[in-house]
């Protein structure tokens, strides 16, 4: 007499060892389909770290921009203001010396305003 799990294995062999192939399958999918998405979410934090220290150092930019803009416009509006007040009208060396100031000062505020376009 045949043992009823033999009959059973010899005809369901094929489909439990498909069966069990396809389930290996399935698992290594969605272990390398979890290795794929922590990979985006590490590639996602570098992404959003580098668009947040771009986004400092634009900021950053812009202030040292304004602070620089700034000591050249108090530069250039001291220099206007010592001429305007007539104190060197008698002096033409002087008086000569802080119109070069002034201007060097206007044309370094322009070439700021040149490369801050520039950039953008």
């Amino acid at each position: 007499m045949l043992n009823p799990y033999d009959i059973f294995l010899k005809e369901m062999r094929l489909i439990v060892i498909s069966s069990f192939i396809i389930s290996l399958l399935l698992i290594w999918c969605i272990v390398k389909q979890l290795s794929i998405i922590r990979i985006q979410r590490k590639t996602m934090q570098m992404l959003r770290d580098f668009t947040y220290a771009m986004d400092e150092k634009k900021e950053t930019d812009y202030k040292s921009l304004l602070i620089d803009f700034k000591s050249h416009l108090t530069a250039l509006l001291m220099g206007v203001k010592y001429v305007r007040s007539g104190k060197l009208d008698n002096k033409p060396e002087m008086r000569a010396k802080y119109l070069q100031i002034v201007e060097e000062q206007a044309l370094k505020i322009l070439q700021g305003i040149e490369e801050s376009e520039k950039t953008r």
